[in-house]
């Protein structure tokens, strides 16, 4: 009897001889792992992401490119937006929330159009905010521009910028080195 308690004992003794832990090989390679993983995984998550906002101003930009487009195929020259919605000129280009005005807003985003006749086409759109503009030209091809003026305005308020403070050498204060005591 006192046989078979040995072996089981010797057999625990065993199994817990193999479950000490990792050795410092495994644990490198583990850390390596984990690094090329966030190595990967990082910038995919950092990229800018498109707002809602952001991707209606490009769809509002693409449809008033299209209709300054075929007003220019039919006519020659690119117009404002108050033209555009005229029936008179071939139209009427744009709606009725055009007639009249040569910027309009949507969802808080201002659409800004040609101020009259002219053979190169530009609209601008604002974004809330005034961080980003986005501006299509003649090409059909929409530009984002970030405002930075705006992005500095906008600290965080846990910024505290701490003043630069000098302080006198004990000597020009007519503090002569044995004068202090550290005790």
């Amino acid at each position: 009897m006192h046989r078979i308690r040995r072996n089981r004992t010797n057999a625990r003794d065993r199994a817990a001889s193999h479950l000490k832990g990792m050795t410092l090989i495994e644990l490198l390679i583990l850390l390596a792992f984990l690094v090329i993983v966030l190595l990967i995984a990082v910038p995919t998550l950092k990229s800018p992401k498109i707002t809602d906002v952001e991707q209606f101003a490009r769809n509002q930009l693409k449809y008033l490119y299209e209709r300054e487009r075929a007003y220019f195929l039919r006519n020659g020259h690119y117009e404002s937006f108050a033209e555009l919605a005229k029936p008179e000129n071939g139209g009427p280009f744009l709606d009725r929330r055009f007639e009249g005005v040569d910027r309009i807003s949507d969802r808080g985003v201002t659409f800004i159009g040609p101020a009259g006749k002219t053979d190169k086409l530009k609209i601008t759109a604002k974004l809330p905010g005034g961080l980003m503009e986005l501006v299509v030209d003649s090409s059909g091809q929409i530009t984002a521009i970030r405002s930075k003026a705006k992005e500095e305005k906008q600290k965080s308020p846990y910024d505290i910028e701490i003043p630069n403070i000098e302080l006198p050498h004990p000597e020009d204060v007519g503090v002569k080195p044995g004068d202090i005591s550290t005790t």
